[in-house]
């Protein structure tokens, strides 16, 4: 029996309705850039007004929060025909995907995708969502993205709440959500997956989740902000090298650090991390 389970119907479109109202907030790393300006100009067409702005800061606060600020009824008819026009269709092929990849872990309770145009490619985590949502843990991702990262999230759904127990609040959320990515890689490496979907794996997270090469003083930054709260329990050349290496964007760096548990909090057991969501 398969670990993942597509939402559908009526809760499929309260999430989506949902992450649909944060992406027009146009706050977050998560929201897909651009979002708000195609949609403003969508309604100026149809001469439909946009809803107004909702507090939420993430995926997971979207879906978790008990109402919606509703603003014009016309605002979910306007998103029921998104959906009617095949919006997020793809997720039941997307959540297939993942399942079939060869690993050892597996989640202890059934895990939820959902797709969505208003967040990022990547994979955004709801451990928590409202039971209008679903109520299961759920993997939010953007349309396009691999399967093998849809995994990652789930794993990382796994890990979460101890990880974001470790880091302080001080440090930026895409911090906290990128080093919560980075021990879910270590957990599958540590739990076991086939060889050949841990290269897809790799070159997908280092393609997806690294910072761009011109961008490399990103990567520095979040590692930097890690050893200023003595996060990293690596030996100082050890950092620097990896530091180097994953700015590079390079996959062998990336498996490194997943192996070496380089992400993992100090004072946080990697074989005690419940790989389960």
């Amino acid at each position: 029996m398969s670990w993942a389970v597509t939402l559908e119907g009526e809760a499929a479109f309260e999430a989506g309705y949902r992450l649909h109202r944060l992406g027009l907030a146009g706050e977050g790393f998560e929201v897909t850039p651009g979002y708000l300006k195609a949609e403003t100009e969508l309604r100026r067409v149809a001469r439909v007004r946009l809803p107004p702005p909702v507090a939420w800061a993430s995926v997971a606060e979207a879906l978790a929060a008990a109402e919606v600020p509703e603003g014009a009824s016309s605002d979910r008819a306007w998103y029921r025909r998104r959906v009617e026009a095949g919006e997020g269709r793809e997720v039941g092929a997307f959540a297939a995907k993942v399942t079939a990849i060869d690993t050892a872990w597996r989640p202890k309770v059934a895990t939820g995708f959902l797709v969505s145009p208003a967040v990022r490619v990547m994979p955004c985590l709801a451990r928590v969502p409202h039971e209008v949502c679903g109520g299961r843990p759920l993997v939010v991702v953007g349309p396009g993205l691999a399967e093998s990262l849809g995994l990652l999230g789930a794993v990382a759904l796994g890990v979460e709440a101890v990880v974001m127990d470790a880091l302080p609040e001080a440090l930026p959320a895409e911090t906290r959500h990128f080093v919560v990515m980075m021990v879910a890689g270590s957990v599958l490496v540590r739990r076991g997956i086939d060889l050949a979907a841990l290269d897809v794996l790799l070159a997908d997270t280092t393609r997806v989740l690294l910072p761009p090469q011109h961008r490399e003083g990103v990567l520095e930054k979040r590692v930097r902000a890690l050893l200023k709260h003595d996060l990293v329990d690596q030996a100082p050349g050890e950092i620097e090298r990896m530091i180097h290496g994953l700015a590079r964007r390079r996959a062998d760096r990336l498996l490194r650090a997943w192996q070496r548990g380089f992400f993992v909090p100090r004072g946080l057991d990697l074989a005690a991390l419940e790989p389960g969501a």
